[in-house]
């Protein structure tokens, strides 16, 4: 039982759901942007890739 809520704590943390916007984001940049126009649009699309 606390596992589980100390699983819940960590996947509802700041850090956690800033990592999980940032890729979910990144994910999305192609279509936003072309990310063969700037070597910065290419690193910033590249984690949420691999």
């Amino acid at each position: 039982m606390a596992a589980l809520r100390s699983l819940r704590t960590a996947l509802a943390s700041r850090t956690s759901l800033a990592v999980f916007g940032f890729l979910a984001l990144g994910g999305l940049l192609p279509e936003v942007v072309d990310i063969y126009a700037s070597p910065v649009y290419r690193i910033l699309f590249l984690p949420s890739y691999v």
